[in-house]
């Protein structure tokens, strides 16, 4: 796996790096986000850390890249808290008693009308897990890989918490 933009570095070496970061992330934050995902944002961070690598520097490519897959992989983790935090805070609506029903309501609206402002496949991603498909289901119906699904997924949740949570 090389890349013109990677000084000649074999990426495939360092895919095992990658997960055993993913693995120690997941382990030691509370996180419900997949090892599977966490390395396939390590990955990112990965690449990224290949393109940016100065080989006449004294650090070893190792040496560079960790914390760059690391950050990667605690942003999609912050992301994750972030919106399952604000998601918890509108759920939390319904649970207040009878005089809440009109900003429940509210809320239900506001969050149909955030879902249909997103980009066609993270629109059909989240209205079909919404309706109790799984992951691999959506994959089949959309049309895209289950990694695809997980990532439209994560992109989308990370839309619609800016849009109903602006300040979180």
């Amino acid at each position: 796996m090389r890349d013109d933009h990677t000084h000649n570095i074999d990426l495939s070496e360092y895919l095992p790096l990658v997960r055993r970061i993913a693995i120690s992330v997941a382990h030691h934050t509370s996180t419900s986000v997949p090892v599977d995902d966490l390395s396939g944002e390590g990955y990112l961070g990965l690449l990224k850390a290949a393109r940016r690598y100065q080989p006449t520097g004294n650090a070893s490519f190792t040496t560079y890249a960790y914390p760059t897959v690391r950050g990667h992989m605690l942003n999609l983790v912050n992301r994750e808290n972030r919106h399952a935090s604000c998601l918890h805070a509108v759920a939390q609506f319904t649970t207040r008693g009878p005089e809440r029903v009109l900003l429940v309501r509210e809320r239900q609206r506001q969050l149909l009308a955030a879902i249909d402002e997103l980009s066609s496949p993270r629109r059909q991603v989240v209205t079909l897990l919404l309706a109790g498909r799984s992951t691999a289901e959506t994959a089949g119906i959309v049309g895209i890989s289950p990694q695809r699904v997980r990532r439209n997924k994560v992109n989308a949740m990370g839309q619609l918490s800016e849009k109903l949570c602006p300040s979180g």
